[in-house]
């Protein structure tokens, strides 16, 4: 593959250091169209499918969503040996029938400006241009995932309607997924990580995992946690999730200065956690 161009990666450098809100508004097009111009492949039509299994190889069912001519993300279907390996991972899939019958009023409720802050709808939108609709595991139960193995595609359940914060908790869930393809594309242009056999204990695992992967969730978290901030002190949804995420970052203190970590991952894992802890005083 041809190798990205330097002024990429300056811009992407810049981007780190100086960028306000740490969804990096804006950077999410310069790095698809960084990995179009490398890969030779136009993100504008991607499909999983196509992407895995090649031209030949079709969705099950597709469909765009769109709100005031806008691209929202395309529902997809996994063709069958596409959806095998995520099967054996685990994961469960709405079945063409039930996606083609279901609402998709609450896609549009998610993602919409009143959900998401303008600037981070466009990148997410932007990054999950493919959703992979999972089965529930039951009320009150939220299921998502990401591969960067599939650069531009999302899998999430999507709480019934009658369901609390329902719209609130699908629009976490693609928040989260989009920032994770997010940081594997930056990751791409400014390497986070010079030993992917290093750990580090991971709050939201419970247990040790690799310094790469624990970058990942602070970093989504931390995004989350900003969204979050936005909504006010009268959203009993996002009161509730920032102190659960608060309480989790509270384990990271030391992160930054992690074996693993590049300067570059240094310098995003401190700036994570400046913007989440709570300053000294």
């Amino acid at each position: 593959m041809p190798e990205i161009p330097n002024v990429i990666a300056v811009h992407v450098a810049k981007a780190l250091s100086f960028s306000k809100a740490s969804w990096f508004p804006g950077l999410s097009k310069v790095l698809i169209q960084a990995w179009g111009d490398a890969s030779r492949a136009d993100s504008d039509h991607y499909r999983a499918s196509h992407f895995v299994g090649g031209p030949g190889c079709h969705p099950l069912w597709i469909q765009t969503l769109e709100a005031e001519e806008r691209k929202l993300t395309c529902l997809e279907v996994l063709a069958p040996a596409v959806e095998a390996p995520y099967l054996a991972q685990g994961l469960s899939f709405l079945s063409a029938h039930e996606v083609a019958e279901s609402s998709k009023a609450i896609f549009h409720e998610a993602l919409s400006a009143n959900a998401i802050p303008t600037s981070l709808l466009a990148s997410v939108t932007d990054l999950a241009k493919a959703t992979h609709w999972l089965r529930s595991a039951g009320e009150g139960m939220d299921t998502s995932h990401s591969d960067p193995a599939l650069p531009f595609s999302v899998f999430v359940s999507v709480p019934a309607v009658h369901e609390r914060f329902a719209a609130l908790r699908l629009a976490e869930a693609f928040i989260h997924e989009a920032m994770h393809l997010q940081l594997s594309l930056i990751e791409r242009v400014l390497p986070m990580i010079h030993d992917s056999e290093l750990t580090f204990y991971s709050p939201w695992r419970g247990g040790h995992r690799s310094v790469g992967g624990v970058l990942h969730g602070l970093y989504v978290f931390a995004v989350i946690y900003e969204w979050l901030s936005l909504r006010g002190s009268a959203c009993g949804y996002a009161q509730r999730r920032l102190s659960e995420i608060g309480e989790e970052v509270s384990q990271l203190v030391a992160f930054a200065d992690a074996d693993g970590l590049t300067p570059a991952g240094a310098q995003l894992a401190r700036s994570l956690l400046d913007s989440v802890l709570p300053k000294p005083t």
